[in-house]
């Protein structure tokens, strides 16, 4: 991927490599709540990067039907790109995202989409060390307590702190990756948190020009069996933080060779009504 981008930096054309950052602490079937999107312009010799409001940036008004769950919970009638992400297959997830991005701005081609879950910046930081942002020092444990209660605690009368709220991922994640870009004698250790990251599915990447999603599919190793439980948090603010979940599967075999099977998830919630950002789960 990163080879395909450099060669792209000397090509007569343009192309835009969209970066999704998704916030794991509210569930969606790729890995998360589309907050922000990273739209990185490559080639003629150059690269530039803008950060795009899912909110305001990124709307639409064409009709696209929801799947009926994200109809029915968040009474929405079309999918806008910050709800793009709810199949868990994500070379369909990437052309949607291309297709909702192209809803806005028609006349830019999209090379590639790659998600980034919220996890990875918390990695990120805890790998680059603190940082200092308005003030406030922060770290990886402290990371998610500042942005839900600067969140939480604002004036929504006041247009300039709503303005300066939408900027605060976007400020400290530049940050982070500017710092994480400067250290060059930890790249080694960066490396190895991205091909994590891919591993878990933190990180995925779909390619439009090979028309398949890369470093994300199933793989099964002989006889061996696999489950994927897919959870989607439409209403339950960022009640991931505090959610548990436990899965089992119990298979049987009778004398007749008859086989049952029974999965049971269980959920539960460790999050109070006076925990950041934390709601009822639906």
């Amino acid at each position: 991927t990163l080879r395909k981008i450099f060669l792209q930096l000397f090509s007569g054309e343009k192309k835009h490599y969209l970066v999704l950052l998704q916030n794991s602490n509210e569930l969606r079937s790729t890995g998360g709540y589309i907050t922000h999107v990273a739209d990185i312009t490559v080639g003629r010799y150059a690269l530039n990067i803008r950060f795009l409001s899912v909110n305001e940036d990124l709307i639409h008004d064409e009709i696209i039907g929801p799947p009926e769950a994200m109809k029915r919970l968040l009474k929405v009638k079309t999918v806008q790109l910050r709800d793009g992400n709810y199949n868990p297959d994500f070379s369909k997830t990437g052309e949607l995202i291309a297709k909702l991005y192209n809803k806005t701005y028609q006349e830019f081609d999209v090379g590639g989409v790659m998600a980034i879950n919220y996890q990875i910046i918390e990695d990120l930081l805890r790998l680059s060390g603190e940082i200092t942002y308005d003030g406030k020092i922060i770290n990886s444990s402290s990371l998610f307590y500042y942005l839900s209660t600067t969140v939480s605690n604002i004036d929504l009368h006041n247009k300039k702190a709503l303005e300066n709220r939408k900027g605060i991922i976007k400020n400290i994640w530049k940050m982070i990756i500017k710092k994480s870009i400067f250290q060059w004698w930890k790249w080694l250790s960066l490396k190895k948190l991205i091909a994590d990251g891919i591993a878990a599915k933190d990180i995925q990447v779909w390619l439009k020009e090979r028309g398949e999603e890369k470093n994300t599919s199933f793989s099964f190793a002989g006889y061996r069996d696999s489950l994927s439980v897919i959870d989607n948090n439409y209403l339950g603010i960022k009640s991931n933080r505090y959610i548990r979940r436990v899965i089992s599967r119990d298979i049987n075999i009778n004398d007749k060779g008859k086989i049952s099977a029974r999965v049971q998830i269980e959920l539960m919630h460790a999050g109070g009504y006076s925990y950041p950002l934390s709601g009822t789960y639906q």
